[in-house]
């Protein structure tokens, strides 16, 4: 939602005036941060953002616990109305500890559940939709209001989630988020004569009773011979939508959210001083047919099972070098055993002066769609970086993506988009 600065103004006064009431038991924090992404070529800006983010946490650490994240956010172009600014609220929640036994924890509220073990891409962590806003920074989600039991026994951990409503994934801008849903038109069957060139789009989120928006999940988590393991199920909807109608006389496709359930695994350990973690899902989707009144139906997305799955390794040498590497099978937005590219993810990091300068000068991800003719169909992401800490809690990013690829991919269609990133953040 949107506010004027007097409402962000008594915002603000109220959330801090709450600590005369709290005493010793309120803890502030948060960050203030500046962004902006330009396009290499022309030097078109894409992304330009300030936000204050507000962290406040509360509670006797032994009985119960509050905490609440907020998002206070302005972006866009200096023709807009700069007397409007926006409000999120990332995380609002309570922890009741040993409650209702004392083998049991409660978390109820808006929440951010990550499961998984690897870095970025989680097949097994479907339970908060993906926040998809900066396409390249993989990993985020959106909070979700759920219910969460923890049980605790002597060498295992049994967790399930129920989620009421559901919140489909938040996309990047239009020009990036092309790259996502390419696959609306390039994957159909369409009969003869149609095309949805010139079509508009539109959502259509489930009916807003528990049968139909709500999820749940499970997790049994354990500890054996050095390495944490899990199992898991979920059961909800793909945050990612399909099209499930299509109007000629309007020209208008409707994007639906079918049912989804994950069956999940994952590891994660260390050999030595090198870390290994793997994960993955078997991923049991719904049947979609695009409805064409007049046409025949058309086969969006079959009901068979798929999988997806990462594996990967970390390392750092006695000189500092970081070196992080993954495998992927199937990314976030890939759907059907037939749909599925390999990836592999490398980066190297090293720190400098003391640890204010942080250089990450190889971070790369490739992907091949055919292994048949790889040099035709293939991606890359080059993304190095620089992180810089002028003063303590301060920091300075200088990131670049350059994209490149041959054949139907998701870097192939960027490949107009290589940007330069600036970020500054203070945290407090």
């Amino acid at each position: 939602m949107c506010i004027k600065p007097a409402t962000l103004f008594l915002l603000i006064s109220l959330i801090l005036t709450t600590s005369l009431f709290a005493g010793d038991d309120l803890h502030i924090g948060g960050y203030l941060q500046t962004g902006n992404r330009f396009v290499l070529e022309g030097s078109e800006l894409t992304w330009n953002e300030s936000r204050l983010n507000l962290k406040l946490s509360a509670g006797n650490r032994s009985d119960y616990s509050l905490y609440s994240e907020v998002q206070l956010r302005k972006f866009g172009h200096v023709e807009e109305d700069s007397s409007m600014a926006c409000v999120e609220l990332s995380e609002a929640y309570m922890d009741l500890y040993s409650f209702p036994s004392s083998s049991m924890d409660i978390r109820l509220g808006r929440q951010i559940i990550n499961w998984g073990t690897a870095d970025g891409i989680n097949p097994t962590s479907n339970i908060c939709p993906d926040d998809l806003e900066m396409l390249l920074d993989f990993g985020n989600h959106l909070g979700v209001n759920a219910f969460k039991g923890t049980y605790y026994a002597s060498s295992a951990t049994f967790e399930c989630v129920y989620i009421p409503t559901f919140t489909p994934a938040r996309l990047p801008p239009p020009e990036y988020a092309a790259a996502l849903v390419s696959a609306y038109s390039s994957g159909m069957d369409l009969p003869p004569g149609v095309s949805l060139e010139g079509f508009t789009q539109q959502d259509e989120l489930p009916y807003n009773d528990l049968g139909e928006s709500s999820q749940f999940a499970v997790k049994l988590a354990t500890f054996a011979r050095g390495f944490d393991l899990s199992l898991s199920y979920y059961y909800g909807r793909d945050d990612l939508p399909l099209p499930g109608a299509l109007s000629l006389q309007d020209s208008v496709i409707t994007l639906i959210y079918p049912r989804l359930q994950v069956i999940g695994g994952d590891f994660a350990g260390s050999l030595g001083s090198a870390g290994f973690w793997g994960e993955g899902g078997l991923f049991l989707p719904e049947e979609v047919l695009l409805e064409i009144p007049g046409l025949p139906s058309v086969v969006i997305q079959e009901s068979d099972p798929y999988t997806r799955f990462v594996a990967g390794s970390d390392y750092t040498f006695r000189n500092g070098v970081y070196v992080n590497a993954q495998v992927l099978h199937g990314f976030l937005h890939e759907r059907g055993s037939d749909n599925l590219n390999d990836y592999l993810a490398f980066r190297v990091e090293q720190d400098a002066m003391g640890d204010k300068l942080t250089i990450i000068p190889i971070s790369v991800l490739l992907s091949v769609s055919d292994w048949e003719a790889p040099e035709e169909n293939y991606g890359v992401a080059y993304v190095p970086e620089l992180r810089y800490k002028p003063v303590d809690n301060v920091e300075m990013t200088v990131s670049c993506s350059v994209l490149h690829g041959e054949g139907d991919n998701m870097f192939s269609q960027l490949g107009d988009l290589d940007d330069l990133f600036l970020k500054v953040r203070a945290s407090f």
